[in-house]
């Protein structure tokens, strides 16, 4: 696969999946006349978000510092944080909470962060996010055209 020719759109990622367990090629999700189509429109970015959270892959990693919640957590933390908001949505997940570049304990309930760590320091979010297809490695491209390939054929 040369670099020229990756795909570089869901319908062109799905569509070379379906070609490898033998359908026809997918051009559009609206064609909801065809299975395939059905499928792939409904299953590829569950497949996506499984694929970029499956290994740590550096090209979707990001970092920034959590915003601190008002309210103080009742009962066995000292501190909550807001769980990392991006433009394009939710962080898929998170690697690692950080205060002064050590890891900190912490768990997430809903939308919030909480930790017993100090509420007055920094906190550094480093997670994994949705990236657009023109910007995955051809690796990683390969990885997600076999997992559709799989998710077709299973279906």
């Amino acid at each position: 696969m040369s670099l020229e020719n990756l795909p570089v759109t869901p319908e062109e990622v799905c569509s070379r999946a379906a070609v490898l367990v033998g359908l026809q090629p997918i051009t559009s999700f609206n064609d909801t006349d065809r299975d395939e189509v059905v499928a792939a429109a409904t299953l590829y970015e569950t497949v996506v978000a499984s694929c970029l959270t499956a290994y740590p892959w550096r090209f979707a990693s990001g970092e920034m510092i959590l915003e601190r919640a008002t309210d103080d957590p009742l009962d066995r933390y000292e501190n909550a944080w807001h769980y990392p908001q991006l433009d394009n949505g939710r962080a898929l997940q998170l690697e690692m909470i950080c205060q002064n570049d050590l890891p900190i304990r912490y768990d997430i309930v809903k939308n919030l962060i909480y930790s017993s760590a100090d509420g007055d320091t920094d906190t550094v979010a480093h997670y994994q996010y949705r990236v657009e297809e023109a910007y995955w490695l051809p690796q990683f491209t390969l990885y997600v055209i076999y997992e559709m390939a799989a998710t077709f054929a299973d279906s």
